[in-house]
């Protein structure tokens, strides 16, 4: 049975609370953006924290420091707009997210393949956008 289409929020490691290296965080968040590709192959619609990684850069080369609580409390009010939670790893960031969700009767997926199969989007739909 067809499902609607969910905002779905991808939670998983990205800096590990300031611990991880460049080339983890460029891992993680790769991971990320594919789970969130999955999501949107099925039909919904993906909100993924990690691609703050390049916001958080330039951040940086302006010298403005953004600390890791900022970014959680940023995640925690889109995580509140969305439907479920895709949980792709642990880390102290993600079980945070974890926890949220669970407080507010969030579906939770562990992966995206769990995720339901949306109706097909069709393009035309959406204000019959050329993409």
């Amino acid at each position: 049975s067809m499902s609607r289409a969910l905002k779905v929020f991808v939670s998983g490691p990205l800096t590990d609370n300031g611990q991880a290296s460049v080339p983890e965080r460029a891992a993680n968040m790769d991971k990320a953006v594919h789970a969130g590709i999955e999501c949107i192959q099925k039909g919904h619609y993906p909100f993924i924290p990690h691609l703050s990684l390049y916001t958080n850069a330039v951040a940086k080369q302006q010298d403005i420091e953004i600390p890791w609580d900022r970014w959680m409390e940023i995640d925690n009010a889109f995580l509140c707009c969305c439907d479920a939670l895709l949980f792709i790893g642990s880390s102290k960031g993600s079980e945070i997210e974890l926890s949220v969700a669970r407080d507010r009767k969030m579906p939770i997926y562990y992966s995206a393949v769990e995720l339901p199969e949306v109706v097909p989007f069709i393009a035309s739909s959406w204000k019959d956008s050329p993409y």
